[in-house]
């Protein structure tokens, strides 16, 4: 007999949607589309959706912007969804960035953590594909964690 999900067990889980909104016609010349993020509750970016899964197509005398979204929340557990989509100079956007702005990892009370066991990752993206080095930066005196400078795992 199969058990009932949990909500625990749905919040693991990710679906795919498509979506479609109308291209803005307003843009200067030397604008267009750099990011796209699904926005999660309580207005968190989620994750950034790659943009080989965006494309422009036309229907009649309106231009639409088409997106796929592979790791969309459930509607298990949300009604709706929220996409931000930022239009700029490509130039504007080149640098590095994380594609959340909080990071949260449950490190419970009476949990045995052995030293050097990983207990989160954070990942920034280079569009130039150039290689990343990463640092904690803390006023705590202690150093109760560390970062691989290299993977973005910290411990």
């Amino acid at each position: 007999m199969a058990e009932a999900a949990s909500m625990e067990g749905l919040k693991q889980t990710e679906s795919t949607i498509y979506g479609r909104i109308q291209y803005p016609e307003r843009l200067q010349k030397d604008q267009q589309l750099v990011r796209v993020y699904e926005i999660g509750p309580g207005g968190i970016r989620r994750h950034l959706i790659d943009l080989k899964n965006t494309w422009v197509a036309r229907k009649g005398d309106v231009s639409q912007l088409n997106f796929i979204d592979p790791n969309a929340l459930p509607p298990a557990l949300t009604s709706q969804l929220t996409f931000e989509f930022i239009f700029a100079k490509s130039e504007d956007f080149n640098t590095p960035f994380f594609t959340q702005h909080y990071y949260q990892e449950q490190i419970l009370e009476d949990m045995k953590i052995q030293p050097f066991t990983v207990i989160g990752k954070v990942a920034a993206h280079s569009l130039e594909g150039e290689k990343l080095n990463y640092s904690l930066v803390s006023q705590n005196e202690y150093e109760n964690f560390v970062i691989n400078t290299k993977t973005g795992k910290f411990k």
